[in-house]
């Protein structure tokens, strides 16, 4: 997995070349910061703007303070708005890291998967999905089994 980060001065500049080659896109907000929080939407637009994102995440940092200035609930109701998954971290204390990049991997793998697939000939509809879900299990416990679980 390739990561990519940007400093605010030079991600207007530098960001699009790599950005445009991206299969997930992040943006992250911090709890104790409110402007960090309202400019999440824009920075996740302008990364989908400048690429064909199959996954997208909106990430609460500074998961661990007792006094947040932004409320959990704020976080959850925006990436439902934008229909993106959301997950809460803390750098200090290393709630969900792991868990985050893990989660990411094995979304980003199975789209990997699935799409390298060759299908002979195309089934129904309802054969598909039941294909699908089948697969998206049997993929599941390969890719659970790489990570230990």
């Amino acid at each position: 997995m390739d990561l990519y980060h940007s400093p605010k001065d030079d991600i207007l500049t530098d960001s699009p070349v790599f950005i445009g080659k991206a299969d997930a896109i992040v943006a992250v907000f911090s709890f104790d910061d409110y402007k960090s929080f309202e400019d999440t939407e824009g920075w996740l637009f302008f990364g989908m703007s400048h690429s064909d994102p199959k996954v997208q995440f909106i990430i609460a940092s500074k998961a661990d303070k007792k006094e947040k200035i932004v409320q959990r609930s704020e976080g959850i109701d925006l990436a439902k708005r934008l229909g993106v998954n959301y997950f809460e971290v803390s750098a200090r204390s290393g709630k969900n890291i792991q868990d985050f990049f893990e989660t990411l991997a094995k979304i980003l793998l199975k789209q990997k998967l699935i799409s390298t697939q060759k299908l002979s000939k195309q089934p129904s509809l309802s054969q598909q999905l039941s294909k699908s879900n089948e697969e998206y299990q049997r993929l599941d416990s390969e890719i659970n089994s790489v990570f230990g679980h």
